[in-house]
């Protein structure tokens, strides 16, 4: 876990670099990371000096400038903001946003063909971006739940409760007593994506790490989810709206 937050920037190769510390009593080497929210992370042990830092960047900085431009390549094709434009993405593919005000008590969300109409009423309080988050999260919670029961039934695992949830940083988590989580976001991305992050936390559900049996686990059930995870490295920034 991080104990704190330091901001530092660096000339390299003429390249003005921004850069976040990250003090962690956990790790045991300084190592580099390039984060979709913050940029380029230097996780830095418990007992190593900030002054062994910029020789380190140095060192890697060919890496550093070659993963922070393809990082600005996934922000550029980022989604814009929930009902800002007149598309929008889901289940890995682009539909139509219209938007209806009629003479209703409450909002609706309906889904027809290639099209998502969010129907207000008149002189609606209610944003856009509420309303179809708010819909986006109940059609999620659906997905992942029946996507579980599949996919545990197949493993013979038994789970808790499932949740629904706006993380920024993780796309699915499982608890010790088997609660599992995931991000609403994934359900802009492909099926087969979805899928993945379900598989991965259905296999916390009997081994709570990343070991080789955790992976070979994964891979008896779903193949290709080198692949899938591969793809939310690429393009998983450009879920997040």
């Amino acid at each position: 876990m991080a104990d704190s937050l330091i901001r530092k920037q660096i000339l390299l190769d003429n390249t003005k670099v921004t850069y976040h510390i990250v003090r962690n009593s956990r790790a045991y080497k300084i190592w580099l990371k390039i984060d979709d929210e913050e940029g380029l992370l230097v996780i830095l042990p418990k007992g190593r000096k900030i002054s062994a830092i910029p020789t380190i960047l140095r060192k890697h900085k060919d890496w550093i400038i070659t993963a922070l431009k393809k990082r600005e390549e996934r922000l550029k094709k980022a989604l814009p903001p929930l009902g800002s434009s007149k598309v929008v993405v889901y289940r890995g593919r682009k539909v139509d946003l219209k938007i209806k005000n009629v003479a209703c008590l409450t909002p609706k969300v309906k889904l027809e063909n290639n099209s998502i109409n969010v129907i207000l009423p008149k002189d609606s309080q209610y944003s856009v971006k509420e309303i179809l988050s708010e819909w986006l999260k109940e059609r999620a919670l659906l997905f992942f739940s029946r996507r579980v029961e599949y996919f545990a039934g197949l493993l013979g695992l038994k789970y808790g409760c499932i949740n629904v949830k706006d993380q920024k940083t993780r796309w699915g988590s499982c608890s010790s007593r088997g609660r599992l989580s995931f991000n609403w976001r994934l359900l802009l991305a492909p099926p087969e994506i979805l899928d993945y992050i379900v598989v991965h936390e259905v296999c916390h559900l009997k081994y709570h790490d990343h070991s080789q049996r955790f992976w070979h686990l994964v891979s008896t059930v779903f193949p290709n989810y080198r692949k899938c995870r591969n793809w939310l490295k690429e393009n998983g920034l450009t879920l997040k709206t």
